[in-house]
């Protein structure tokens, strides 16, 4: 088995926020779609790298119950001197998790079926289900920066912003009274040539 899906199995069994979702389906869905993988799995087996799992949207959301953010991490500088968004490279992944409502048919099936499953009382085949989906992608980080300048410099483009917000609001205003002065205008004209 390939180091990242060993760590990412022992991830998803170790970790309660996959309590609520179907880590296994996930985990496999995912396995599925290993050749598809290759440059994923050559930087985890290039890098270090750590997973962490973040809920997106509502913490029950049925259509996106969450996404894995697997962050890349320089071999070379694993010292105590450096620290661990020094060491991250300028690229991660995430594998996104949805689901695929799939309607074949109201489940009709009876302990009788071939297949038939007790725990789910279906047979699991032809009935309706909800499947497991995902979606890797690859995030390239351009740049890492933080304001060039003091506090000070940063307060004097703030004043600058309101100002030409400011300035904005009042022609937008301006256009708004000639908006409404024209059809006034306009309007009186019809209203003269009714007299």
């Amino acid at each position: 088995m390939d180091l990242f899906f060993a760590r990412l199995k022992e991830y998803m069994i170790n970790n309660d926020s996959f309590e609520e979702i179907d880590r296994v389906g996930y985990y496999h869905t995912l396995e599925q779609q290993k050749e598809n993988l290759h440059e994923l799995l050559s930087d985890c087996n290039t890098y270090d790298f750590s997973f962490e799992f973040d809920r997106t949207g509502d913490v029950d959301s049925y259509y996106s119950p969450g996404k894995i953010i697997i962050n890349l991490y320089d071999k070379s500088k694993i010292d105590d001197s450096y620290a661990d968004w020094e060491r991250q490279l300028n690229h991660f992944y995430t594998v996104d998790f949805g689901i695929e409502e799939r309607y074949w048919g109201y489940c009709t099936c009876q302990d009788t079926d071939e297949g038939f499953n007790y725990v789910h009382r279906c047979c699991g085949n032809g009935c309706d289900w909800v499947a497991p989906k995902l979606s890797v992608t690859k995030h390239q980080v351009l740049t890492h920066g933080s304001f060039n300048g003091i506090e000070r410099d940063l307060w004097k483009l703030q004043e600058q912003w309101t100002d030409n917000q400011e300035e904005s609001d009042k022609r937008e205003k301006e256009a708004q009274i000639k908006y409404i002065q024209d059809q006034i205008d306009t309007l009186n004209k019809k209203k003269e040539a009714l007299l």
